[in-house]
């Protein structure tokens, strides 16, 4: 399906793959049930790496984690031999001590979706959704702990990328004037990731416009109790002034429930000069952050689930500030494995600073690099690297989430003052913002107060 559909003149699989929602494996048109659990998880594995050999090691680590060493590689051989009986020899490949699926023996959904996910064209975005029909591996219940966090991290990934799809397609549907599309796509948005303010404010302004604007109020006040009851906040400021508008609108003898165009400005405006992408949000007044998926510069692929648990940590600790704005995980990690300048993230996710960094590890012994950018002018506000052990992982993984969140809290604190404090001086002074740009980044070359790592080691 996948190579097919996006390179014509290429003849289809016979294998297709299903990992989105439940999963369905099928081989010449038939359907194949009641596979062991362990094979279901192999096929999503290497389904969703094509192309890329995998250990045989690593592969019955990831799904024999409590088992020793020779007891997960007779597992091994015994589910392959079970997979190799249900869908063929040519399926998964043996190379090198390695197995992997070659690229175009199996039409896979995920390898699809992500490909079209890329789209600006109405369309695809349109088929792109459909492929989504719900999180990836629906249906599987827990196999081994390393397989576990694997699946996790994918889940996330992908929920994330299908609410970026919907976002785009609501908004490209609206301009084409199919509001009821548009409607239907932003109602799937926010199921997705139902805490996250923007996608309600879609729903709500496209009902609006629909003319079902006692639908959007009801809308509101569902977002406003459930703001509340999960975060403890009330709707911002835009949210609350849509829904005023909204209601004085209702409230007027000329309000019809005919569907109304958009209004200059509304939240699903598009910008005209790119085609189907959606207008970035406005920053908020207060402080606000994204923390970036970190780099993996270890050379080792499978540390790149303790960096996204570490980067998971720093992003929970910051939440516990009230006065900080964090965007959700989902958000940030679309931008895993892309090389994207930091400003480009600010004006797409709407922040004033973007936390990046990079893991490195050597025997046992990992160091932690992390920077705070602002978004803005992309200038650097301050860099840091944290030591430590990976004899206990979790503890070094709380470690460097609250050392970071004690150095980022005051220096951003300090930004918004430093910024008031010396902007008043552009207005009355020759040369003014010169001076203010060099009086803020001295600011940020103090150095800031070090929050050490000691990890604790083992005894002898």
């Amino acid at each position: 399906m996948s190579a097919a559909v996006l390179r014509p003149g290429i003849a289809l699989p016979k294998s297709e793959l299903r990992l989105l929602g439940h999963l369905l494996l099928a081989i010449d048109g038939h359907e194949l049930h009641q596979l062991p659990r362990k094979a279901d998880a192999l096929l999503a594995l290497l389904a969703l790496q094509p192309g890329r050999p995998i250990a045989r090691e690593t592969v019955a680590d990831f799904l024999w984690t409590d088992r020793g060493p020779e007891q997960a590689r007779h597992s091994l051989r015994q589910t392959l031999l079970v997979l190799r009986r249900s869908v063929g020899n040519d399926l998964i490949l043996a190379e090198a001590n390695c197995l992997v699926i070659p690229p175009g023996t199996l039409a896979v959904d995920a390898i699809e979706f992500e490909a079209r996910a890329a789209s600006t064209d109405r369309d695809v975005l349109a088929k792109a959704a459909a492929l989504y029909r719900g999180e990836l591996l629906e249906n599987c219940r827990p196999v081994a702990p390393r397989f576990d966090d694997w699946l996790a991290v994918e889940r996330s990934r992908f929920a994330a990328l299908a609410a970026t799809i919907l976002r785009r397609l609501a908004a490209a549907c609206a301009v084409a004037g199919e509001i009821e599309t548009a409607i239907a796509a932003a109602m799937r948005l926010v199921t997705i990731d139902n805490l996250r303010e923007d996608s309600h404010r879609l729903l709500i302004e496209l009902l609006a416009r629909a003319g079902r604007r006692a639908e959007a109020l009801r809308r509101f006040d569902v977002v406003a109790e459930l703001l509340k009851r999960e975060l403890g906040v009330r709707p911002d400021d835009e949210t609350a002034a849509l829904a005023r508008r909204i209601r004085m609108e209702s409230s007027t003898p000329a309000a019809t429930d005919r569907p109304e165009p958009a209004a200059p400005g509304a939240a699903i405006a598009i910008d005209k000069t790119l085609p189907h992408a959606v207008r970035p949000p406005p920053v908020p007044d207060k402080p606000s952050i994204a923390v970036l998926p970190f780099q993996n510069m270890s050379g080792d692929p499978e540390q790149e689930y303790f960096v996204d648990g570490m980067v998971e940590e720093i992003i929970t600790a910051l939440s516990r500030i009230r006065w900080l704005l964090v965007i959700a995980r989902n958000s940030s990690f679309t931008y895993k494995g892309q090389a994207v300048d930091v400003r480009q993230v600010g004006r797409e996710l709407g922040v004033r600073y973007v936390l990046e960094g990079s893991v490195r590890k050597a025997g046992n012994r990992v160091r932690i690099s992390a920077q705070l950018i602002d978004a803005g002018s992309g200038a650097h506000l301050w860099a840091d690297r944290f030591d430590g052990s990976l004899e206990e992982i979790f503890e070094l993984q709380d470690r460097v989430a609250s050392s970071v969140a004690g150095v980022i809290e005051p220096a951003l604190q300090a930004a918004p003052m430093i910024r008031r404090r010396t902007a008043r001086r552009v207005l009355i002074s020759p040369g003014g913002l010169s001076k203010w740009r060099a009086t803020t980044r001295a600011s940020w070359r103090m150095p800031p107060k070090r929050w050490p790592i000691l990890a604790r080691t083992s005894a002898p």
